[in-house]
């Protein structure tokens, strides 16, 4: 008993430290350099597509300020998907759009 304790913590330690190894942090670290302007929390908003490919977020309550995200999961790219999102505000996206600016999702519902 004790020592089939051990090799199933053995293999359990293991199974954590590969889980860590192997996430991708490419898009966890967005904008590194870029300070952040304002954060999101548990805000309704809802998913934008042009021409098929994942275009922007916009808060519910808003007019014309999008979000561009940078980390958006594949599941959720559907144009007019309502979602609960929060994340970091990242400053003004360089589209040539007035009120759009660089988002960090930092976590996404349906």
């Amino acid at each position: 008993m004790g020592r089939n304790l051990y090799i199933g913590l053995g293999l359990l330690f293991i199974l954590i430290m590969n889980e860590g190894c192997n996430k991708d942090d490419s898009k966890s670290d967005c904008f590194p350099n870029v300070a952040t302007t304002r954060q999101i929390v548990n805000q309704y908003a809802t998913i934008k597509m042009i021409g098929g490919t994942p275009a922007y977020i916009v808060e519910d309550g808003t007019i014309d300020t999008r979000l561009i995200p940078c980390n958006l999961p594949h599941d959720f790219e559907q144009d007019g998907l309502h979602v609960l999102v929060s994340g970091e505000v990242k400053g003004s996206a360089s589209t040539g759009v007035c009120c759009d600016e660089n988002f960090k999702i930092t976590a996404i519902t349906r």
